[in-house]
């Protein structure tokens, strides 16, 4: 039967949606409809796993209405967005607020890695060894070029940092300093908070990564700076990678032990920092969330050399610890007293993350203490995902609503 794909779709826009019974326990989550500009609100049936609805937006007025027209539900499980946390409590007071358990947790490492960030310079000298410590004999030779262009770029981070507190210091508020410098409300209120760090840059892995330690020990600590011997220590080791990227790597630890070069061009620039053996702040979050007998043997050593050169690492590990405790063991029984320790230890990050979790408080133990959670809301937000991206260049709401609660 010929028959053109414009009135497939005038068809299938004719179809009834079916209706779905008041679920008791409903989950509440957002999905993309483009990403980074548009997003809508899905609803699902946490007792039968099933799709309720597709709502146009995620505003707060929008998930209130749906809520007074469905009345009857007694559990409302979300993530840690403000605008369903109000919209419940005005539109279904006597329903049950319930935080999800994964979205603490991953709020818990955001705050790790905004940490760790901030420590970024602290955490080079722990793992660059003495070859990364040292400074190079010519301090004033000019940058690299893209170690100029990341200085040039905090250089601009801090311009704008300097007119925020500029203008908070003549009385101007979040808003207005949003209005005037045409940023977010959001990067005022962090940028308030204290200067911006620089951003980290990881060095691509390579082939010469697993000898990388053994050529820092043998070159400094045993004073070995013969690349020829070295290139042939770590061929019987098993490297079989470029014999150059083995090259450029002793001349960076010559350069950054100050030692000058005995053959080729003169040292026109700095030297390139090392930092193929310092972890990323990202990777880096797994050693403090993960509990330790799932910690490899990589992450251990990590950990264990953070916490034995800085005292701040160990109260950290141990805090991140206690709460990650709780959520394992799906209690709130030593939830006060970790606000009290929070307090306590002084570190910003963290006593900001609790003073989020306090404002949302009764859904934050709810969420550790009931079985219930957004996976059945992730697993419809997948298959969303599908049907929307089959559709493409087609997939407005109407047309992907139907089709999706045709489809559950």
């Amino acid at each position: 039967m010929s028959v053109s794909s414009d009135t497939l779709l005038r068809l299938v826009r004719t179809l009834e949606v079916p209706q779905r019974a008041i679920p008791e326990a409903l989950g509440i989550d957002d999905f993309a409809l483009r990403k980074g500009q548009k997003y809508g609100t899905v609803l699902v049936d946490l007792e039968q796993r099933h799709l309720v609805d597709l709502l146009p937006d995620r505003e707060k007025a929008t998930v209130k209405a749906w809520l007074k027209a469905h009345p009857g539900v007694k559990l409302i499980s979300r993530d840690r967005s403000g605008s369903y946390a109000q919209a419940a409590r005005e539109a279904a007071p006597l329903a049950t607020q319930v935080a999800d358990r994964f979205h603490l947790s991953q709020n818990l490492g955001e705050t790790l890695e905004r940490i760790l960030r901030r420590e970024y310079p602290l955490i080079e000298q722990i793992f660059g060894g003495p070859a990364q410590r040292a400074r190079s004999v010519e301090p004033s030779l000019p940058l690299l070029r893209h170690e100029a262009d990341k200085h040039v770029s905090q250089q601009r981070r801090m311009t704008v940092y300097e007119r925020v507190i500029s203008l908070s210091e003549q009385g101007y508020n979040q808003s207005n300093i949003a209005t005037e410098l045409r940023m977010s409300r959001k990067k005022v209120r962090r940028l308030l908070q204290g200067p911006p760090h620089p951003p980290v840059y990881k060095s691509r892995p390579t082939k010469l990564m697993p000898y990388t330690s053994y050529l820092q020990h043998r070159f400094a600590e045993e004073g070995c700076d013969n690349s020829l011997q070295l290139y042939r220590e770590i061929r019987e080791q098993g490297y079989n990678g470029c014999r150059s990227v083995f090259t450029n790597y002793v001349t960076q630890l010559r350069q950054q032990a100050g030692m000058p070069a005995r053959t080729g061009r003169k040292q026109s620039r700095q030297p390139k920092p090392l930092k193929a053996s310092i972890p990323a702040p990202g990777p880096l979050r797994w050693c403090f969330l993960l509990p330790g007998e799932r910690l490899n043997e990589k992450q251990r050593a990590q950990l264990a050399q953070l916490c034995q050169d800085e005292g701040g690492f160990v109260l950290l590990h141990r805090l991140t610890q206690a709460f990650v405790h709780l959520l394992h063991e799906q209690t709130d029984a030593g939830l006060t007293e970790w606000y009290k320790e929070v307090q306590r230890s002084k570190i910003p990050e963290l006593i900001s993350f609790a003073k989020g979790l306090q404002r949302d408080e009764a859904a934050v133990r709810a969420g550790l203490r009931l079985q219930w959670s957004q996976g059945p809301v992730e697993g419809a937000i997948n298959k969303l995902k599908l049907i929307k991206r089959s559709m493409y260049g087609r997939a407005n709401f109407d047309l992907l609503r139907i089709r999706v609660l045709c489809a559950a």
